[in-house]
């Protein structure tokens, strides 16, 4: 009996060691599963750019590491049962929570839609631009209204976090982004200025050429004169013949 004493504590000690080694492997390959799920998914997430794909990589895998780091904390073997069954608890509770949190990263995009008001606003500033029926007051008037319509969409954008817990939030924030570009979009197409300062200007310049007649001019009297003295003239000697 002294001896099966003896030999039960080594037997015991190198049973959780086996235990324990099969559990950190099997939540190393589970956190590992996930974030190449979750690398997956955002990678063929067309919407997004190749720097908000990056940056939610790295984000998950920053989830995934804190998780394989509180099961690397744990040791290889120990001791007592109740030891084991501690570092077992450690190494499931940190794997639940890698995958949950991984889970978590759920990217909006948001560069592409920025991208488009920005365009919307270069377009409308270079047809401004080249409207030479506006006066540089009248420009710069036009593309301050336009500027401001695109800043109150891109508002609407920033506002959004750039990820949400749940897929639910995710495509709520991505609705209203959607709609904040196009309404901006629409916004910015209406500005579209009349040159009225330069218009006023013609009109006046306009007026101020009087209309003149021939009868008006300083000549004409004196044509007038000689017009008449020479039809006399050759009425008289029609009469005499």
């Amino acid at each position: 009996i002294a001896a099966v004493a003896a030999v039960n504590p080594v037997g015991e000690k190198e049973r959780n060691k086996i235990a324990l080694e099969l559990a950190k492997k099997e939540a190393r390959n589970k956190i590992a599963l996930e974030l190449a799920k979750k690398e997956k998914e955002i990678d063929e997430n067309t919407s997004l750019t190749q720097e908000e794909k990056e940056s939610a990589k790295a984000k998950a895998k920053e989830k995934a590491d804190a998780g394989l780091a509180v099961i690397n904390e744990q040791k290889d073997s120990y001791d007592t049962k109740e030891e084991k069954e501690q570092a077992e608890n450690k190494i499931k509770q940190a794997t639940e929570t890698a995958i949950e949190e991984i889970n978590k990263i759920n990217p909006v995009a948001k560069e592409e839609a920025r991208n488009k008001i920005a365009l919307e606003l270069a377009k409308k500033e270079k047809e401004i631009d080249e409207n030479t029926s506006l006066t540089q007051e009248e420009k710069e008037s036009a593309k301050a209204k336009a500027k401001e319509k695109a800043d109150a969409g891109l508002a609407v954008i920033n506002e959004q976090k750039d990820s949400y817990d749940t897929k639910e939030e995710k495509e709520q924030a991505e609705n209203k982004i959607k709609q904040a570009t196009e309404t901006a979009i629409e916004e910015i197409d209406k500005i579209n200025p009349v040159g009225e300062e330069k218009n006023k200007s013609k009109n006046k310049s306009k007026k101020k050429i009087p209309k003149t007649s021939i009868a008006s001019l300083p000549i004409y009297p004196k044509l007038l004169a000689i017009s008449v003295t020479l039809l006399s003239v050759i009425g008289i000697k029609k009469r005499k013949k």
